[in-house]
C-alpha cells in the first residue's frame, strides 16, 4: 500500500517520477504499478532477479533494469529520470535490510 501513501502524501500527484529499487513482480504487490497506470507516473524499476524481467517488459511502460542495486550507476539513472533534480518517490525493498542501507549510501542525494 505504499502507492496509496505516496498518492496521499503528494495530494494525488499526476505525472510524477519514481525510482523503484527492488521491484519484484510488475503488477501484484508492486508499489509503482498504480502510479504508472492510473496516475501517469514515469520511472525506473530495478530488480536483481531475472525471473521478473519479462513481466515488466510486457506489462509496464517504465524502464526496467535487471541488475544488482549495489553496482548500478545511480548518477546516470537519476540524470535521465529526475526533473529539476527531483524524483517524487524513492522505493527501496532489498533483502536483507543491510543491503537496503548500503544502497542508500550509493544514491547521490546531494545532487
Amino acid at each position: 500500500m505504499q502507492d496509496m501513501f505516496v498518492l496521499c502524501a503528494t495530494n494525488g500527484l499526476r505525472n510524477g517520477t519514481y525510482l523503484e529499487i527492488g521491484a519484484a513482480d510488475a503488477v501484484h504487490n508492486n508499489n509503482t504499478y498504480l502510479l504508472e497506470k492510473a496516475f501517469g507516473w514515469n520511472g525506473v524499476s530495478l530488480e536483481i532477479d531475472k525471473k521478473f524481467a519479462a513481466e515488466h517488459e510486457q506489462k509496464r511502460s517504465h524502464k526496467f533494469i535487471c541488475d544488482n542495486a549495489l553496482s548500478v550507476d545511480y548518477d546516470a539513472i537519476l540524470k535521465e529520470l529526475a526533473r529539476d533534480n527531483v524524483v517524487d518517490y524513492l522505493q527501496l525493498d532489498c533483502e536483507p535490510s543491510a543491503v537496503t542501507y548500503e544502497v542508500l549510501t550509493k544514491i547521490p542525494f546531494d545532487r
